[in-house]
C-alpha cells in the first residue's frame, strides 16, 4: 500500500469491494470485518491525502497572489499556513 498513490489506493479499494459480492464472502465474519475495515481505512487515506494536495494547491495560489499584490502581511499569514500544512503532511506520512 502505497499512500501517496491515491489512485493505487482506488484500484485496492475496488479490488476489495469486489471480494466483498463473491459467493461466500460474509461465511467468514472475521475476515469479512478484516476487508471492511482494511476497506475504510484506504478510503480514509485517500481522503486525507486529497484533502492535503487541495490544501497545498491552495496555498500556491495565495502565494502567487501575494507576489502580485506585494502583501507581506498576506504572505507571512500564508507561510504559517504552509507551515501548519507541512507538520500535517508529515503526520499523515507516518
Amino acid at each position: 500500500m502505497n499512500l501517496f498513490d491515491p489512485q493505487g489506493l482506488k484500484r485496492e479499494i475496488e479490488e476489495l469491494e469486489k471480494k466483498t459480492c463473491q459467493t461466500g464472502f460474509w461465511d467468514d465474519n472475521q475476515e469479512a470485518q478484516r476487508v471492511l475495515k482494511q476497506i475504510s481505512d484506504l478510503r480514509e487515506s485517500v481522503r486525507v491525502h486529497e484533502e492535503l494536495c487541495q490544501e497545498a494547491e491552495d496555498i500556491c495560489g495565495l502565494l502567487q497572489l501575494t507576489v502580485q499584490e506585494d502583501d507581506q502581511e498576506l504572505y507571512q499569514e500564508t507561510v504559517e499556513e504552509l507551515v501548519e500544512l507541512q507538520k500535517r503532511f508529515e503526520d499523515y506520512e507516518l
